[in-house]
């Protein structure tokens, strides 16, 4: 916090290692010694008190190196990631910061339409908006688009756009090609029209050949929960 004159580093132990590669029954990730690509979450825990009730509290983690093969960006394998939340506790009511629901392990298909959600919890009623953002290999230090990418359109796709949704956090587009793209998403939170805080989810996007793999697509109504609620092809439900 600039404004109440803080900088300070806080150690974090990992408290667990879960294993959330996408794999099928059977099949081996790297993680346990296989050859298919594996993804781990590790979990850190600690609890700190804060010194004081200030608009500008900045979270913050680094860590060197992104993949040498992302495809968006200039000179990725020399840059850092970086993610952070913010926090304005100056009115001295407690927050909790929103949690994005889905998890960070994001595949696409060529030529097939993506669609996913990066929408939040919210526990205290607060407004959300979401935006995209430029990734970060440090604070304020955004790592650079390679042309025709940028902010607003950060992946190769068949119309030569993106559609970001900033109510609820909707990513869509049709990727044409093989890529690894990064983008970052904040969900910002309002109460009362005033900023009390954000969250930056930094993504990788990995653009793959599916064959002749299609995905599943609803052609009938059916029941989605336990009030009945039908849903069928062409129309949007909430779960």
């Amino acid at each position: 916090s600039a404004t109440c004159v803080v900088n300070s580093t806080i150690s974090l132990p990992r408290v667990n290692i879960e294993d959330v590669s996408l794999i099928c029954p059977g099949q081996v990730s790297s993680c346990a010694g296989g050859t298919l690509p594996g993804y781990e979450v590790h979990t850190y825990q600690t609890t700190t008190t804060l010194a004081g009730t200030c608009p500008d509290w900045v979270f913050s983690y680094s860590s060197c190196c992104r993949y040498s093969t992302i495809t968006n960006s200039q000179n990725p394998g020399s840059s850092s990631i970086y993610f952070e939340s913010k926090l304005n506790n100056s009115s001295g009511a407690c927050n909790d910061s929103p949690q994005f629901l889905s998890p960070l392990l994001f595949y696409a298909c060529i030529n097939q339409p993506y669609n996913i959600s990066h929408s939040v919890i919210e526990l205290d009623g607060d407004s959300v908006v979401y935006r995209l953002a430029e990734p970060l290999s440090a604070a304020t230090i955004p790592i650079a688009y390679t042309a025709p990418y940028t902010l607003n359109y950060p992946f190769s796709t068949v119309t030569t756009s993106v559609s970001f949704d900033t109510t609820n956090g909707q990513l869509s587009f049709t990727p044409d090609i093989g890529q690894i793209g990064l983008f970052d998403i904040i969900a910002a939170e309002y109460r009362n029209g005033v900023l009390v805080g954000e969250v930056r989810r930094a993504g990788v996007l990995n653009v793959i050949n599916c064959g002749t793999n299609q995905p599943v697509s609803i052609d009938e109504v059916i029941t989605v929960n336990d009030q009945g609620s039908p849903v069928s092809q062409g129309l949007s439900t909430e779960f």
